[in-house]
């Protein structure tokens, strides 16, 4: 939005929502200075020629003057114009508009609104340079945009059975684009969703709608402009609810500028901030899902081991799908029968929801109550309550009219008694047919359709009120029924029946677009090794959304469940961001048909403090690739950790993340999730060399090395004091305070800096950090080639190690080697060095100048996340050595065994100290762990530093 530099009068299109004659609300007060009011709504009425515009302000947050209200004649057309100033920033003389037919006139300080006089009244919102948000609508809503079509784009997504959430961009037809569902659920075909925007201004629109029903959107040329319109079919629908200020019918709509994220990303915020109830920091679960495993043909042993198998693999809800229910051998006829299926489960359903629960998990299952067969008691009994449109069944399949207040009774005692009689956690509520009503010959309270969907909201709203803590499921053949509706009265949703991976990874890409990532449910039901995506790629796609497993996982592979365990358990790492992200889509969606192309995606905490990147090879001729990482801090330092195959963790700054983070792929197939946490500003802590308020000069947290003309290259032993509770420092070095970089970093209150140049002056500074990242002051002081002496325990996961190397993956430091938690037989560690045999990690003695004799001390193990190797694997030989002596030589230890305890004295004048790890058997699953390693002085104290 434009206004120029001057006080040129200059045309900008604004959105205008059509509403009844009259209106009379107070206008919201301009908000910290934004250019234009965020809501302006006027009261008119029209006494005749030439009429006249009464107008009432309210004052609720900043006062802002009142004006007169004038009329004036454009061509033909009678207009209403009003202006307001800034608040009190800016005054300046009130001025009319130039004769135009452009709707919006703005200035620099002022904002001309001109409303067409006749039988409607408009309520107009102008969006803020500063702050896009998203908003509630009635329906029908309309806007003006200037242009033609050729001017714009557009993207839109598809639904329908297995093609949920399959993007659509592109430009707009001569003769404008046209989205229409009259298929009874919002999502049969189309989402109800649709983006436009000005090629050149960037500037552009959005629209999400909150109706189940049908609707139609268009985006169609008329005369010079473009008119986004969005209704309800029939179109005189009225809202039956409001949520939040939210009709329903209703819409959310957004103004946006530049890339379509923008425009996606308010509506999403929109959805988190005023719709969505916060599910507690656990959220979203793990869930297992019985479905693809046997489909209806549960039964109590197979159930049983599944219980065990999501058990072990990580998962958090147990989800009993549909068979549990009727006397009817399938599942889609029995439905309306919703008494135990006993031939099925003999013993009830008992037995699994206590399994359940003795294995930590909650306890779900699945429903269709708005669908009964003809067959069904209630359908014998109630032959009237099914949904028609006149005489006609609105469904085959044999939908019940929830618009009956008989018909909503039955179905509320029915969930009723499931989630008591059960104790149910969750509820999947599915719905598997379309409904077919000429919604054109309805008028209003007279839709079926309509009266439906206030029957089901009415069901939603008691099952929240009586069962506050129960998770509500909303499915309907995958999601051909998301709406704001349904996100306003369920929790989440099921992304599409389309469970291949491929399908996977594209639509949950797609559907954080319009609706938060922890509200999209997708599960890994058969993954495989392929050259788009090997099987850690095939977990990692659902990791975008809400994950959860479904499929025979009692059977799988020791491979495929490793995979499916180490993905949960990162998972929950990484959920609070997920949980809470502004979603940045960096590339393109995959082509779901045929995968030729790297798919990537970041999502950013709105304070900007942590990110996780997704990035998809994809099956892409290329394997290395550049990506502007959008929405993180330009000033800002990162900490970027990736995957042991995608390189060492780096601290990088947030400006060149943003101008490209280079990736390279290890094979076809792969995927990466790499974490991304803010650990300073730049520049921070910097001390200045400026006089501080007493007039001494500051301390500076730098120093400099210089070395003279004559001498060699040469190796300095920079020496800080150390800081109570920092346990990690950042190196940044440079020729002078303005171009500084960083080089490394250390784990110990000193570093040893190498090959600085003769003849020439080099400037250090030093950044510390707690074990929770924060940063910390420090004020180091040089000691050039000095000779340092520890006094107490030195950790030697913290001290820089010569040289560090891994059969597989590189050398974590506090992690195993997959980058997960330490843990041995079942025991947590802190502490440690993670590697895989064939390995051998050295340290420098003499760089640490040892006052007295030490011993090394450690405990060692095979890691638990090799827990799901195969016979022969796992097999590691821990070896200390120092100066080529072997000092400790451990048994043969596999995962599962005990950690082996090592005290081992070191010679007094030892140089050099090396820790190796010989493999067993084959090189599969060697996760070797070094716990706690350390170097005792002999006499002195030790120190527990799980205690710290």
């Amino acid at each position: 939005m434009d206004t120029g530099s001057d006080d040129k009068l200059r045309p900008f299109p604004l959105p205008a929502t059509v509403f009844p004659t009259i209106l009379t609300k107070p206008v919201p007060g301009v908000q910290n200075g934004i250019k234009v009011l965020t809501v302006l709504e006027v009261m008119w009425s029209v006494c005749g020629a030439p009429g006249h515009v009464m107008m009432r302000a309210g004052r609720p947050r900043h006062a802002f003057p009142r004006r007169t209200v004038g009329t004036s004649v454009v061509g033909r057309k009678k207009t209403a114009a009003m202006a307001f100033e800034k608040g009190s920033l800016h005054r300046i003389p009130w001025r009319w508009p130039r004769e135009t037919e452009s709707g919006v006139i703005m200035n620099r300080n002022v904002c001309v609104l001109t409303c067409l006089l006749g039988s409607i009244a408009m309520n107009t919102v102008a969006e803020s340079l500063e702050d896009f948000q998203a908003r509630p609508v009635r329906l029908p809503y309309a806007i003006t945009m200037q242009g033609s079509p050729c001017d714009y784009d557009a993207l839109y997504a598809l639904s329908g059975p297995g093609l949920e959430y399959i993007l659509v961009p592109g430009e707009i037809p001569a003769k404008g684009l046209e989205l229409t569902s009259l298929a009874g659920r919002s999502g049969a075909t189309l989402k109800p969703w649709l983006m436009v925007r000005h090629r050149e201004s960037q500037q552009g629109a959005a629209i999400l709608l909150a109706y189940s029903g049908n609707w139609r959107i268009s985006f169609a040329p008329d005369r010079d402009a473009m008119v986004f319109r969005a209704v309800t079919l029939p179109e005189s629908l009225e809202p039956f609810e409001s949520v939040n200020g939210l009709p329903i019918p209703g819409a959310a709509v957004v103004s946006f500028r530049g890339d379509w994220d923008g425009g996606a990303q308010a509506l999403v915020r929109y959805q988190r901030e005023k719709l969505r109830r916060d599910l507690g920091d656990d959220w979203p679960w793990v869930q297992f899902n019985t479905w693809y495993d046997r489909a209806q043909n549960i039964d109590e042993p197979r159930l049983l081991d599944s219980v065990r198998a999501a058990k072990d693999l990580g998962c958090e809800l147990f989800m009993v799908d549909a068979g549990w229910y009727g006397r009817h051998d399938d599942w889609s006829a029995a439905l309306g029968d919703w008494r135990l299926n006993t031939t099925r489960l003999p013993h009830g359903m008992k037995p699994i929801s206590d399994a359940v629960r003795e294995a930590g998990m909650r306890f779900g299952m699945w429903v269709e109550i708005e669908n009964a067969n003809p067959e069904s008691p209630v359908a014998k009994n109630h032959p009237d309550w099914y949904l028609r449109d006149g005489e006609t069944l609105a469904s085959g399949r044999g939908c019940l009219d929830f618009g009956k207040a008989e018909v909503l009774q039955w179905a509320t005692e029915q969930i009723d008694r499931i989630v008591t009689e059960y104790g149910l956690d969750y509820i999947k509520m599915d719905f598997n047919t379309n409904l077919n009503e000429d919604s054109e010959r309805h008028k209003g309270p007279d839709s079926p359709l309509s009266r439906h969907y206030a029957g089901l909201t009415k069901l939603w709203t008691h099952m929240r009120e009586r069962f506050p803590k129960l998770v509500i499921e909303n499915c309907s053949s995958g999601s051909l029924r998301h709406d704001l509706l349904t996100a306003v009265r369920t929790d989440t949703h099921w992304v599409s029946d389309a469970v291949g991976n491929i399908n996977n990874l594209a639509m949950n890409f797609a559907a954080t677009y319009i609706f938060p990532p922890e509200t999209c449910n997708h599960w890994t039901c058969f993954p495989k090794n392929t050259d788009a995506m090997d099987v850690q790629a095939c977990f990692n796609a659902n990791l975008m959304v809400e994950p959860g497993l479904s499929g025979p996982v009692a059977d799988w592979s020791p491979e495929i469940r490793f995979h499916a365990a180490d993905r949960i358990a990162l998972y929950k790492q990484i959920r609070p961001i997920i949980r809470n992200a502004d979603v940045y889509h960096l590339t393109p969606q995959i082509d779901h048909l045929e995968p030729r192309s790297m798919q990537a995606c970041l999502y950013v905490t709105p304070n900007q403090e942590k990110a996780v990147l997704f990035a998809f090879h994809g099956g892409d001729p290329k394997m290395q690739h550049v990506l502007p990482l959008r929405g993180l801090g330009s000033d800002a330092l990162y900490r970027v950790e990736r995957p042991p195959s995608f390189g060492m963790d780096k601290v990088m700054e947030g400006d060149e993340l943003i101008q490209g983070f280079g990736i390279t792929f290890p094979h076809r197939g792969a995927s990466a999730v790499i974490r991304l946490t803010k650990v300073a500003k730049h520049g921070e802590p910097y001390l200045t060399d400026e006089p501080d308020a007493e007039g001494e000069p500051a301390p500076i947290n730098g120093f400099s090395v210089t070395i003279p003309d004559d001498a060699p290259p040469t190796t300095a032993v920079l020496r800080w004091e150390p800081l109570p509770g920092a346990v990690r420092y950042l190196i940044g070095q440079g020729e002078s305070a303005g171009d500084m970089c960083f080089v490394d970093e250390c784990f110990v209150p000193w570093y040893r800096a190498t090959d600085l140049a003769p003849g020439g002056t080099t400037r250090f500074r030093v950044w510390a950090f707690t074990e929770d990242r924060k940063i910390t002051g420090v004020s180091p002081v040089l000691s050039h080639h000095a000779v340092i002496h520890f006094t107490g325990t030195i950790p030697l996961w913290r001290v820089p190690w010569t040289t560090a190397e891994a059969g597989w993956g590189n050398v974590q430091r506090n992690r195993n080697i997959e980058g997960g938690p330490l843990q041995v037989r079942e025991r947590p560690f802190d502490y440690g060095i993670g590697t895989h045999a064939p390995s051998r990690i050295s340290f420098d003695l003499r760089a640490l100048a040892l006052s007295g004799p030490h011993t090394f001390r450690a405990s060692v193990g095979v890691d638990d996340s090799a827990r799901n190797a195969p016979p022969g694997a796992s097999d590691s030989i821990f070896v200390v050595v120092a100066d080529g002596k072997t000092l400790f030589r451990s048994p043969m230890l596999r995962v599962g065994d005990a950690p082996v305890d090592v005290a081992s004295a070191l010679p007094s004048e030892a140089q050099m100290l090396t820790l190796i790890v010989e493999k067993g058997g084959d090189y599969a699953f060697d996760h070797a762990d070094w716990l706690a390693p350390k170097l005792v002085p002999t006499n002195g104290a030790d120190v527990d530093f799980r205690k710290e």
